[in-house]
């Protein structure tokens, strides 16, 4: 904490900044530490706004309190999907309603979310993705990013490359259920 404070009051110094954005996917957690930063900056009364990535299934009315009261102005959410099936794949360990909970505790307290979400990825089809677009709908984006998979040979979903069909990389795959044509039209 003390090093963030130290940072973040070298920043403070500079007039010309109006804006910092925390580069840290995990920013929110663990959460106790996430408050005490919540807390520093509003005690420092810092004249920045912030905005930073942010896990929304770890959102509650406390902490999205004092995220308003630090002047946060806006959240990138990588939710990635609005279908269950797809985040289990994924093996994102979250449950679709506690992330339509925790969007709905930022709007609650006026702050901006940007959804970031991923078409393709092996087992994705129609249905998984009118899940996600229902989602989207739900809830009340500033901004959304659509992004086609992308794939990388180096990450976990290549262990079940035979039981998805996967064949090619990058933005060149198919799987069983999709190719990058598909995916890329969304």
């Amino acid at each position: 904490l003390e090093a963030v404070e130290r940072e973040l009051d070298s920043i403070a110094l500079d007039e010309n900044v109006k804006t910092v954005h925390f580069v840290d996917d995990t920013f929110n957690m663990p959460k106790e530490r996430f408050r005490e930063i919540l807390k520093l900056m509003i005690r420092k009364k810092y004249k920045f706004n912030w905005y930073s990535f942010l896990r929304c299934q770890f959102v509650d009315d406390e902490i999205a309190a004092l995220m308003k009261e630090s002047k946060c102005i806006m959240v990138l959410l990588g939710i990635e999907s609005g279908s269950q099936k797809m985040l289990d794949i994924m093996n994102k360990q979250v449950k679709v309603e506690k992330l339509k909970e925790g969007a709905k505790i930022l709007k609650k307290h006026g702050i901006n979310m940007h959804g970031m979400f991923l078409v393709g990825f092996p087992g994705e089809t129609e249905e998984t993705i009118n899940e996600t677009k229902k989602m989207i709908d739900e809830i009340d984006f500033k901004t959304i990013a659509v992004s086609p998979w992308f794939y990388e040979v180096s990450t976990s979903i290549t262990e079940r490359k035979e039981e998805f069909n996967i064949v090619g990389t990058h933005y060149n795959w198919k799987h069983s259920t999709m190719d990058f044509k598909t995916a890329d039209k969304y």
